[in-house]
């Protein structure tokens, strides 16, 4: 079932599609909208989002409109942004900026006409929502560069990600990671335990 919601950000009225059957518990990803030409898109024009092949949101700008911001609740899943078959992109008239949960820039539309239907996938692991978050799991020390201690009872799982959600390492019943052969940067540590509970770390890796 679909339905239709109007958000108004920055006196700007922006309009997104969804899905009511889909999992509202995630965590956000931002979109920068731009029209250079200062028109806004055509209605058949945008970004379709979809986790797992359940689709999210239809983010578009509306006609008239030379600039918004966007933001989607996304679960956590392989992630899809893809733009209308047979509807060109054109930087002319379409500019568009994609940011992480961490706020982080993933990707910035093209400058040269022509955008692959699937243009962009993105490995999402996120909080999981609030029943399952689990203020008993802690992690140290934070930054780090040999030894990161995990703390808690009944640890399952350890999935490790760089700031492009792509999945470093899975780790199994362990209190400890060794992340000296980690390049420096930040990463994405999501901590399960046995019973389901879950805590996600951002984790910074120094020299």
């Amino acid at each position: 079932m679909k339905k239709f919601a109007i958000f108004l950000i920055s006196a700007t009225l922006l309009v997104c599609s969804f899905n009511l059957n889909a999992q509202t518990d995630g965590c956000q990803f931002r979109f920068v909208l731009g029209s250079p030409i200062g028109t806004g898109w055509a209605p058949e024009a945008g970004i379709r989002v979809t986790v797992d092949s359940v689709e999210y949101g239809f983010v578009n700008l509306p006609w008239g409109t030379p600039s918004a911001e966007k933001t989607l609740q996304l679960p956590s899943g392989e992630v899809h942004f893809s733009w209308p078959d047979g509807v060109g992109f054109n930087p002319l008239k379409h500019y568009f900026e994609i940011y992480n949960p961490l706020d982080e820039l993933i990707y910035t539309s093209p400058d040269v006409p022509g955008l692959p239907e699937s243009f962009f996938i993105y490995q999402n692991d996120c909080i999981i929502g609030i029943n399952n978050y689990s203020s008993s799991i802690k992690l140290y020390p934070n930054p780090a560069n040999n030894i990161v201690n995990i703390s808690g009872e009944n640890i399952a799982t350890v999935k490790v990600f760089n700031n492009l959600g792509q999945l470093i390492n899975t780790y199994h019943n362990v209190n400890s990671i060794n992340v000296s052969s980690y390049k420096k940067g930040i990463y994405i540590f999501n901590i399960t335990t046995l019973e389901g509970n879950a805590r996600t770390f951002k984790v910074v890796v120094t020299d």
